[in-house]
């Protein structure tokens, strides 16, 4: 419920998600949605508790030097970006600045480097898959409160395939549902990805921080095997581990030798596995989702004592929560954002990390 409070705020910075953080007179901290940094907002007070508020802008009284015009017509309404009101270049840093308050508020990890983030060559029309809903013949998204349904004509991250998708008349009709469009599929994975400007880059950084030759490397999380199956002449063994019978099923097509895809939840299987071949592995590989990894598989891994462990990570909260976790056993040599998703507050995450104590002094990439 609304209290009716309207105070002028100076926006400080923003925090992770993508809401802008400003100080209340009484000196608690107010998030607020839609804003950049060095704005001077008049806010309504939406939300007051104890320790914080939340706001929505009435008015921008003066922007800041990082604002611009978003391109999109429903933006600040449709829930899908967070960022079409900065220039990308400012998008870049915030999301920089985020990866490494989350290392240091969250982890408490106070020395980890943290690499310049590599930006999408397009921040807009980069999208080959969206999802929308259908409702009563008409197509859209969910809104900022994930409840409103947003009615749209197109979508301006996606890109011109999706968009012509968009305004073809029969989409329109059928059962009220969610609808996935897509425009291509990338080779190999059995699955789609929604930016593929970056999907070589992205890949070739994996490999690059992984030993260039060992004995077993162990994927957690690995999907159909997308990352690890051009590895194969690289290891003698490689373990993936996946929970998804469909991406199971599709990963099996096509094994190349010494590549063994395995059915079942990485909290039983990562342990298992480590228990019958921990002197033997020499690279980890996770790549969990949002979630991040289940505590069963960080209390495992504390037991591999040589190699090297690369975390991919969708969410810089669970990966600074992990990586602290495996502080005692791991230590971070850096970690690398990578802007998969421009204009919305997802940031992807490349780590690097070596034993504490013995193991290889392999220097990789």
């Amino acid at each position: 419920m609304s209290t009716q409070e309207h105070i002028r705020l100076s926006i400080e910075s923003l925090a992770l998600g993508g809401d802008g953080i400003a100080r209340h007179p009484d000196g608690r901290v107010v998030f607020i949605p839609f804003v950049a940094a060095g704005d001077q907002v008049l806010v309504e007070i939406i939300e007051s508790k104890k320790k914080f508020c939340r706001g929505k802008v009435v008015e921008v009284i003066a922007p800041g030097p990082d604002r611009e015009e978003p391109q999109c017509n429903y933006y600040g309404r449709c829930g899908g970006c967070q960022y079409q009101h900065l220039n990308y270049q400012a998008e870049l840093a915030a999301k920089q600045q985020q990866v490494q308050d989350s290392l240091r508020r969250i982890g408490k990890l106070d020395n980890v480097k943290v690499k310049p983030m590599i930006a999408s060559p397009l921040p807009y029309g980069y999208r080959n898959r969206i999802t929308v809903h259908r409702l009563n013949r008409k197509i859209g998204f969910r809104g900022v409160d994930s409840n409103t349904f947003i009615p749209i004509k197109e979508c301006k991250i996606a890109n011109d395939v999706i968009n012509q998708q968009l305004s073809e008349p029969g989409l329109n009709f059928g059962q009220d549902r969610r609808v996935t469009l897509r425009s291509e599929e990338v080779e190999g994975t059995g699955f789609f990805q929604a930016n593929t400007l970056l999907l070589d880059q992205f890949r070739t950084l994996v490999h690059q921080a992984l030993p260039s030759n060992g004995e077993t490397l162990l994927e957690g999380y690995g999907g159909v095997g997308w990352l690890t199956k051009k590895l194969a002449a690289r290891y003698e063994k490689i373990l993936s581990v996946e929970s998804d019978g469909r991406a199971v099923a599709a990963g099996q097509k096509e094994i190349p030798s010494g590549f063994e895809l395995i059915h079942g939840p990485c909290e039983e299987e990562i342990p298992r596995l480590v228990r019958l071949y921990g002197q033997h592995i020499d690279a980890v590989l996770m790549d969990p989702p949002r979630d991040g990894l289940a505590k069963e598989v960080t209390e495992s891994l504390a037991h591999i004592k040589q190699g090297k462990f690369v975390y991919v990570s969708c969410n810089p909260a669970t990966l600074a929560r992990d990586l602290s976790r495996l502080s005692q056993d791991w230590k971070v040599e850096w970690v690398q954002p990578i802007d998969m998703f421009p204009r919305t507050a997802h940031i992807e995450c490349i780590s690097l990390c070596s034993p504490t104590s013995g193991g290889s002094t392999d220097q990789t990439h």
